[in-house]
């Protein structure tokens, strides 16, 4: 059998090829000992262009397979590198990993810290040390905190100036508390509180209260004559992004008298009943729908209700009576009503001005019209017989009745109005959507900016 036989001069001469050729693969990379060892390269050997991942050059930026092809600090995430790939890789001073941006930030709201809690103020997660936990199946021998949560009557009673806190863990609940002289912050975590059976929440004695991110159901139309909250003597309540779906007519959302002070915005209420007595009203971003009824006897209080809308096409009211000697006044400013009906009668030296709002088919209510209910600068269709100046009976262009989508079409009258429609009470720099005021020369006429189409 013949063999293969190499003349020895090509053999020396392939080896001598081998032991000169100092020419790197371009590419391949590596950026440490323990890379370039994997592939026999005795130093590093960057790219050119691009970065190094798994010992292959890139010209794509940011591009990664894991964690070890990012800058240190930074995390491999769905191939590119990136701030941060979890809120548990975030500092305390930005604690949120933003679902979009990837990027470290601040809390927006309580469901996205661990403690179930956000400073709103500061966009810091409280320390849970702070708070008081409740959930739907504790009760008044827990000691309220994470691992062992207790009632919302519990944590009610055990909240102060160093525990302000309490957290809902997500769940169903059926029980209301009372908060006596307190200073007390309601985190719902988008549960749910069934108000059926006459369980409320009862504010008093100078307590001051904040519920947010709540949904507060009634869905018995039989059960008459209570409410969810009920505040009284000398207490504030505010409503940050609450949602009311209330069946009963005359079950009311919430009841208020003697108080210092309600706010609500981000809020819904739907079907309810809130009857408001001798406190200051703040209202603003919020929507009042179908048949809810809005009953405020100022007496000497201050209402200013903006950036709001109330779609109530069948039975819904709002009602505003004054009755105080001191010169005082409020404003219903850069609302839209769709339906329902207004009954305002003020007396002595109180005034309420109706400025820049939309009123698309809203009645006034038998007896209504008091001189000391002035409306200026309005859109109205059809015409209401009020008194005041600039009220203009036109179309005011909503995007879709059908759909009760009230943002307005280009071309619409609302639109920069001829005339400043801005009130010397209330100033707003936002519309319902949060939308800076104005996008044009004027803050627009209603709750809505209109905001031109970019082109795609």
């Amino acid at each position: 059998m013949n063999k293969l036989r190499w003349p020895f001069a090509l053999i020396a001469s392939y080896l001598l090829l081998i032991t000169a050729c100092t020419k790197r693969n371009p590419d391949l990379c590596c950026t440490t000992d323990a890379e370039c060892d994997a592939i026999g390269f005795s130093s590093h050997a960057p790219c050119d262009l691009g970065v190094c991942v798994k010992n292959e050059c890139t010209t794509t930026p940011n591009t990664c397979d894991d964690d070890s092809d990012c800058a240190a600090g930074t995390f491999c995430v769905a191939g590119s590198c990136a701030a941060c790939a979890s809120s548990a890789t975030c500092p305390t001073a930005a604690p949120v990993c933003d679902a979009v941006a990837h990027d470290c930030r601040l809390c927006t709201k309580d469901s996205e810290c661990a403690s179930l809690v956000c400073d709103l103020v500061m966009g810091s997660c409280v320390d849970p040390a702070q708070i008081r936990y409740a959930s739907p199946t504790g009760d008044e021998t827990k000691p309220c905190s994470r691992a062992l949560p207790c009632s919302i009557g519990q944590a009610a009673t055990m909240s102060s100036s160093e525990h302000p806190y309490v957290a809902l863990i997500p769940g169903a609940y059926h029980k209301g508390a009372s908060f006596d002289g307190v200073t007390a912050i309601i985190c719902g975590n988008d549960s749910t509180y069934d108000a059926n059976g006459g369980s409320s929440f009862v504010i008093r004695n100078g307590a001051s209260v904040t519920f947010r991110d709540l949904n507060i159901s009634q869905t018995d139309a039989t059960d008459q004559n209570d409410s969810t909250i009920v505040a009284s003597v000398g207490s504030s309540l505010t409503l940050n992004n609450m949602h009311f779906e209330i069946a009963a007519p005359s079950f009311s959302a919430i009841s208020q008298f003697t108080g210092i002070a309600l706010t609500i915005y981000h809020s819904t209420f739907k079907g309810a009943a809130i009857s408001i007595a001798d406190t200051t009203v703040t209202i603003d971003q919020s929507s009042f729908l179908d048949d809810t009824s809005i009953d405020i006897d100022d007496v000497g209080k201050q209402t200013n209700i903006t950036n709001s809308i109330f779609d109530m096409p069948s039975h819904g009211l709002l009602r505003i009576r004054g009755d105080s000697s001191d010169i005082n006044q409020s404003s219903i400013h850069g609302n839209t009503f769709f339906g329902g009906s207004i009954d305002c009668k003020e007396d002595g030296t109180f005034t309420t001005y109706f400025d820049a709002n939309i009123f698309y088919n809203t009645a006034l209510f038998p007896g209504s019209g008091s001189a000391k209910c002035i409306y200026n600068h309005n859109i109205m269709s059809p015409a209401l017989a009020v008194p005041g100046m600039d009220n203009r009976v036109v179309d005011p262009m909503f995007v879709s009745l059908d759909r009760h989508d009230f943002h307005l079409q280009a071309g619409s009258p609302a639109i920069d109005p001829p005339t400043d429609a801005e009130s010397d009470t209330v100033r707003t720099s936002h519309d319902f959507d949060g939308t800076p005021r104005p996008q044009g020369v004027r803050n627009d006429i209603g709750a809505f900016e209109y905001v031109a189409p970019t082109a795609p």
